[in-house]
């Protein structure tokens, strides 16, 4: 159920995202740029950073690592 929220939260940001049972996929094109990359992965974040979300989520730090790179 977590995995379709952030789906619909993502939509709602003009992300698309996939879902793998339990689990989010991203499959951007070959040809992304990388402000494209990057813009995409900020609308993530925000939709994970929700404060009314129980979720936890790891990979926030890889994301803002390569974000601020």
């Amino acid at each position: 159920k977590q995995a379709a929220t952030v789906v619909d939260d993502c939509l709602a940001e003009g992300l698309i995202v996939l879902t793998a049972k339990d689990k989010i996929r991203l499959l951007p094109p070959l040809t992304i740029s990388e402000t494209e990359l990057k813009t995409g992965l900020e609308n993530l974040l925000n939709v994970l950073n929700q404060p009314n979300k129980e979720w936890k989520y790891e990979a926030f730090t890889e994301i803002n690592r390569f974000i601020n790179r």
